[in-house]
């Protein structure tokens, strides 16, 4: 009785793989334009890790999203410190250099340079700047957090895909 519902269940599998196979093969031609002749399997992917460790752990650095959070919290921090300068003094320099030649009547030469130093400090402001930059830190302090939890997300998703490559592999192996 075991036996036949195996070969049962053996043969709607091979049934519903075949089906799956000529579903492909349409989307194969609606894509490329042309049925799939002689298909070759493609190379394994080189720099596949060889333990789940290793894969957790490059999930948790080289992983696009985690990487995507940790540049949006680098811009974070770094818009922090950008309105945090506007509370600075500031030093502007305007220089102007003017050089004329008049050769109308008597040759005449004439060179003019100008420079101003300006010095602006910030001392009342109601607040605003700081209020800004308190607003800033809570942003950078979000995207901390959407690090972790982009990483964690790397995490889930790795130990996922690694238990149903496991159990892929010894589903073949059973054949």
């Amino acid at each position: 009785a075991q036996a036949e519902a195996r070969l049962a269940r053996s043969t709607a599998d091979r049934i519903q793989s075949e089906g799956q196979l000529e579903a492909s093969k349409a989307s194969f031609q609606r894509l490329i334009g042309e049925t799939p002749s002689k298909l070759m399997e493609p190379a394994p992917p080189r720099e596949l890790p060889v333990s789940l460790a290793e894969a957790i752990n490059m999930a948790r650095s080289a992983n696009p999203t985690v990487l995507a959070a940790d540049y949006d919290q680098r811009a974070a921090d770094a818009d922090v410190a950008l309105i945090d300068g506007e509370g600075l003094p500031q030093v502007n320099l305007i220089g102007t250099l003017t050089k004329s030649d008049n050769a109308s009547d008597v040759y005449s030469r004439e060179r003019e340079a100008r420079g101003i130093v300006r010095l602006t400090v910030p001392l009342y402001q109601q607040g605003a700047v700081d209020a800004r930059v308190r607003e800033a830190k809570q942003i950078a302090n979000q995207r901390r957090i959407q690090i972790d939890e982009a990483r964690r997300q790397a995490v889930e998703d790795i130990i996922s895909a690694w238990e149903e490559m496991t159990s892929a592999k010894a589903r073949v192996e059973s054949f």
